[in-house]
């Protein structure tokens, strides 16, 4: 099987795996199996035990990937969502003190991390296509890091904000709370409730039943630019 069940291909198709050669997408898919992760679930990919490392790609839902120091402080290191791949750098690698938690109920594609493994050491043009992605992944993470250290709370506050938001019906709905954001960007929670303060009385964002809701987008854009 090359590709994968007609529900799964909006995620698949959209994803580094679509690249691969055809045999090592069928091989890929030989193992996969579909898992339901509610709300709150903590997927846990420790370095020390390989039967727990996850390699999985988000098929509906949104995650974050984040490190716990050992006060317990944590720091949100990318978010992940529909068509991203979990775990390929400790699969590669077999290092990374990270954990990831769903944000929203997700379902994934478990893929077996050994099938893979032994695809990229085997394959040339398998390793060449997960280069590229762990490259895209890396520039992800310095744009992350100058964020958090060049632009004020405000405009990191706002973009986390744009980056969250999901499709409810007619409304843009945040699923994190202050504190997810706080951790995100580096800062304490009470910082990012006065700047969620300031958005609501700017009127680009509303709360409702508890959810952040953006109510003027565009002009949030303008914020998290810095206009």
């Amino acid at each position: 099987m090359h590709e994968p069940p007609s529900h799964l291909a909006d995620a698949w198709n959209g994803s580094f795996l679509h690249e691969l050669p055809a045999h090592a997408r069928s091989e890929l898919l030989a193992e996969a199996f579909e898992v339901d992760l509610p709300a709150g679930g903590v997927i846990y990919r420790g370095v020390l035990h390989r039967e727990t490392v996850v390699l999985a790609l988000v098929v509906e839902g949104l995650l974050r990937v984040y490190m716990t120091s050992p006060e317990g402080r944590q720091v949100t290191i990318r978010y992940v969502t529909t068509s991203d791949v979990l775990g390929v750098p400790i699969v590669i690698g077999r290092g990374g003190p990270v954990d990831v938690q769903a944000l929203t109920d997700c379902v994934l594609l478990r893929l077996s991390p050994e099938r893979f493994r032994n695809l990229v050491g085997a394959d040339p043009a398998v390793g060449l296509q997960v280069a590229r992605e762990l490259s895209r992944r890396v520039f992800q993470t310095s744009e992350l890091l100058a964020q958090n250290v060049f632009f004020s709370v405000q405009r990191r506050v706002a973009h986390h904000l744009l980056d969250l938001a999901q499709r409810e019906g007619d409304q843009l709905v945040v699923p994190a709370k202050q504190q997810d954001i706080a951790d995100a960007i580096g800062t304490v929670r009470e910082v990012v409730a006065r700047a969620l303060k300031r958005l609501r009385e700017l009127g680009l964002i509303a709360t409702c039943n508890g959810a952040i809701v953006l109510v003027d987008p565009s002009e949030l854009h303008r914020v998290a630019q810095g206009e």
